[in-house]
């Protein structure tokens, strides 16, 4: 019976050691240090193919490799998969908010990059570039408007409910500062991100006029719900 178990124990014992050993060759875990290799002697495809890899709370020293990549890139897909990083990133650093916020303020070079840009500030921006957002709803390209509509959607500072509606009232009267109801339904929708009380009397005269636009109409409906509007239930 020992003997047997013996036998049992030597067998299990190679076979474990084998798959071991061949497993360990064909998997490799990068490490803290192969990445900072990448990120400092890395093409610019590799620096976009680890950033699914790297954690969203990285320390100080990847972040400083990341944002000098992204001061050399060439490519606008390398900046623009950056700022994606960025964007999800839980610990961002203020330094690296400032440093795309001063590129959103330049003129454009590359709309794809640029309207990402606009998307990282609603995700990660403050007040001032709440407002920054609101005036980028003046440029004369569509792609520019629309992309700042979805990004003040993503912010939730109530502060912003007051220049949200002046901008949509702007909008109702002064030619020159028009936005289609697409923009003005993202604008809608942003209002109850707000949760600002002060925004219910316009959403609901909204309601009110059967000749708006449908989806006006229901956007309203959704964010009078969102600001827990409850004298509109009625």
């Amino acid at each position: 019976m020992n003997k047997k178990k013996l036998i049992l124990f030597f067998i299990f014992f190679i076979f474990f050691y084998s798959f071991s050993d061949t497993t360990e060759d064909k998997i490799t875990i990068p490490t803290d240090e192969k990445y900072k290799e990448i990120l400092i002697y890395g093409i610019e495809e590799e620096i976009v193919n680890i950033l699914k890899n790297l954690s969203k709370s990285p320390g100080k020293e990847i972040y400083t490799l990341l944002t000098d990549r992204y001061k050399e890139a060439i490519l606008p897909n390398t900046k623009i998969e950056l700022i994606r990083y960025f964007k999800n990133c839980d610990n961002l650093p203020d330094n690296i908010i400032n440093l795309l916020f001063e590129d959103a303020k330049k003129e454009p070079e590359n709309l794809k990059v640029y309207t990402t840009l606009l998307t990282f500030l609603g995700k990660k921006g403050n007040i001032e570039h709440g407002h920054f957002l609101i005036k980028s709803l003046d440029n004369y390209e569509d792609l520019i408007k629309n992309a700042s509509a979805e990004a003040l959607i993503e912010m939730e500072y109530a502060e912003m409910a007051i220049p949200i509606l002046n901008r949509l009232k702007e909008s109702e009267t002064n030619d020159e500062k028009y936005l289609s109801d697409d923009i003005k339904g993202k604008l809608i929708l942003s209002l109850g991100k707000t949760k600002s009380k002060e925004a219910s009397n316009y959403l609901k005269n909204i309601l009110k006029d059967s000749s708006n636009n449908k989806f006006l109409i229901m956007y309203s409906m959704v964010s009078l719900a969102e600001i827990q509007d409850f004298d509109s239930i009625n």
